[in-house]
């Protein structure tokens, strides 16, 4: 996230690539200009008591902190949100796709999938295959564009 920040902003600033609950404590004792970390956890009771949360990075305002804008809207074509899916092997039967497919929605549906995303700041999915596979397509390429600007190797 923060390289694309960079990449647009044409600056820099450093960021740790702890996750979770560390990072979230280093906030508290050391003093720190920028933080990006995903909604779950104590992040979301610290915003608004010890921290002031700017913006999401997410497309579209997230749940998880409402009244905060989206990071799109100081930095047009910005939006950098954490997403899963599943894969099945090239050849696989439409039918059998279809039918997976399928249960997945309805498994992302259920009040017990949905209240554990709520406590995690998530949102559920359950887009169809080929508009899965179109962000596919979308994410590899903004994120190739920014690991090569970044400098990243897999040296």
């Amino acid at each position: 996230m923060t390289h694309s920040i960079r990449s647009l902003c044409k600056t820099w600033f450093c960021h740790s690539r702890e996750g979770g609950s560390p990072v979230d404590s280093s906030i508290i004792w050391i003093p720190a200009f920028a933080r990006m970390t995903s909604a779950r956890g104590s992040l979301q009771k610290l915003v608004g008591i010890l921290l002031c949360g700017l913006a999401v990075t997410t497309a579209a305002p997230s749940p998880a902190f409402p009244g905060l804008p989206t990071l799109k809207e100081f930095l047009p074509g910005y939006g950098v949100t954490t997403w899963y899916g599943m894969l099945v092997p090239h050849g696989t039967p439409a039918p059998v796709i279809a039918r997976l497919y399928q249960e997945t929605v309805k498994a992302l549906k259920s009040p017990d999938i949905l209240k554990r995303f709520e406590e995690f700041g998530a949102v559920s999915g359950g887009e169809a295959p080929q508009q899965f596979a179109a962000l596919i397509k979308t994410e590899t390429a903004k994120r190739a564009k920014v690991a090569n600007e970044s400098g990243a190797s897999i040296d």
